[in-house]
């Protein structure tokens, strides 16, 4: 096995978790009690989609450095998620 595989691996098990969180998200009940906050939980959930749509298209790109990017991306997006989930 390569390390391009492995990386290929790697960033296919991380974008399974991404999918999980998102799918998680989308499925919460709105927690903001005006509109403004709804709206805005609404984009932030949108962007999120899109964003993990985004890391499946760089995955399947053939190229080496759109499997590096995609992992690194990965990483921030999860570490993000870790940070704000322990936040509060």
């Amino acid at each position: 096995m390569t390390i391009w595989q492995l990386l290929t691996y790697i960033n296919w098990l991380l974008v399974a978790v991404c999918a999980a969180i998102v799918a998680y998200c989308l499925v919460l009940v709105n927690g903001a009690t005006h509109a403004a906050g709804r709206g805005l939980e609404s984009a932030i959930r949108a962007g999120c989609v899109l964003i993990l749509i985004g890391l499946i298209g760089l995955n399947l790109l053939p190229y080496q450095w759109s499997k590096v990017v995609s992992l690194l991306l990965e990483i921030l997006a999860l570490s993000l998620f870790c940070y704000t989930m322990m936040r509060g």
